[in-house]
């Protein structure tokens, strides 16, 4: 079964190690849930990784963010609020998943 999606390191590096590896990490999260569901794997199989994906996405936007204010990075503001629109997305789908 192929990736839901695929990490392209000439597409999406941003050329900083630690952030390259917890892209890769939420989209490792993001290709199991989606090979789980796939695969017809159980709503507690699937709620794991869910919540997974949850958590490696809110700890990769903190480091982020403060990397980003440890090198002054000019647009910080909006990349936060990028953040927290994303952020809530995930959210919100989460909270749908639960509720079924």
């Amino acid at each position: 079964m192929s990736n839901f999606f695929e990490w392209d390191q000439a597409k999406y590096s941003v050329e900083v190690p630690k952030m390259d590896l917890e892209h890769q990490a939420i989209i490792a999260c993001m290709n199991k849930l989606f090979s789980l569901s796939e695969s017809g794997a159980s709503s507690a199989q699937l709620g794991r990784v869910f919540t997974e994906l949850v958590n490696v996405t809110v700890k990769h936007f903190a480091d982020e963010e403060a990397y980003m204010e440890s090198i002054h990075f000019a647009d910080l503001g909006k990349h936060k609020l990028i953040h927290k629109s994303l952020l809530a997305s995930v959210m919100e789908h989460k909270a749908k998943f639960d509720a079924t």
